[in-house]
Formats: C-alpha cells, sequence, structure tokens
C-alpha cells in the first residue's frame, strides 16, 4: 500500500474536507480563518484522509482535523499523518506541537508519540486564544504537549501497514 501526503497544503474549502471532517464530529466553523493548513492523504488517486495544523505564534502548532476514512482505519494511518505533519512542522521551524481531545483512544496514541497532558490552566496565550481551545472544543478536551525540535525525543517511524 502506498500512501501519499499532499506536499502542500490544500484550501479549506477543498471537495471532501468539510465532509470528512463533520462525519467525525469534528469542527469546521474555522476552517477558513487565517493560520490554518489542511493536507490530504491519499492512496494512489483515492482521498484517504486528512490532516491539519493551526499556527498559534511564531515557533507553535496546533494539531487538529485528523480524520481517516472509515474503510482505510485500523492501519496505521492516523499516526503515520501525524508523524508526518510533526516532520512537515519541524522544517518549517515548528517546535512547540499541540493537540487537543476528547478520545482517549486519541490521548494514547499522541502519548505514544511523545506528547504528553498538558492541564488547560498551563497552556501558552497563543493556544488559549485559539477559537478551538476557547469554544469549538469542548472544556472537556484533554490538551496534549509536545516538543518538536532537535532536543525533543525523535518522532517514532509510522509506517501505514
Amino acid at each position: 500500500m502506498s500512501i501519499m501526503f499532499s506536499a502542500f497544503a490544500v484550501p479549506a474549502d477543498a471537495p471532501g474536507l468539510v465532509a470528512a471532517l463533520a462525519a467525525e464530529g469534528l469542527p469546521t466553523d474555522d476552517l477558513g480563518e487565517a493560520g490554518r493548513s489542511f493536507f490530504r492523504l491519499l492512496s494512489g488517486e483515492t482521498e484517504i484522509g486528512w490532516i491539519g495544523c493551526e499556527g498559534i505564534g511564531a515557533n507553535a502548532a496546533l494539531l487538529r482535523s485528523l480524520a481517516i476514512d472509515a474503510a482505510w482505519r485500523r492501519r496505521g494511518l492516523a499516526s503515520a499523518a501525524i508523524v508526518w505533519l510533526l516532520r512537515h512542522l519541524a522544517r518549517q521551524g515548528v517546535t512547540e506541537a499541540y493537540a487537543l481531545t476528547t478520545a482517549p483512544a486519541v490521548v494514547a496514541m499522541l502519548e505514544g508519540l511523545g506528547f504528553s497532558v498538558l492541564p488547560r490552566a498551563a497552556v501558552p496565550p497563543g493556544l488559549a486564544a485559539t477559537r478551538q481551545f476557547s469554544g469549538l472544543c469542548p472544556a472537556s478536551a484533554v490538551v496534549l504537549a509536545r516538543r518538536n525540535d532537535a532536543h525533543a525525543r525523535a518522532v517514532p517511524d509510522r509506517k501505514p501497514g
């Protein structure tokens, strides 16, 4: 199986993005706002998922909008997409990565990728100011953080399988 990630961000109104996120119950109200980037996961010509991020300062980003088509789940694609995005962000100079989730399985997956749970009261101002943190995600969402630079634990390889 050959999985590719779009090399360039796609527009927030790209066909399939809003529908895929809405199907997963993920926020879509702010997709077109500045600072957001979304990437398509492809198997050949078939769109199989999406991942996105939002800049929250000069060197930080919020991972968001991860959706994998139901037919492609349980193959390690979510982890592989996160690893790809972390490496892409590192090449852009992003040294801090954050995520918000209400799903215990996603918390466990992110912890396996080097993220740690962060108390909501300890989030940096840039993250606290995002619409994701301040209202689109419920207050019960878990905040996770990870250093994403040369001093961070290496991002483990995650090959879809």
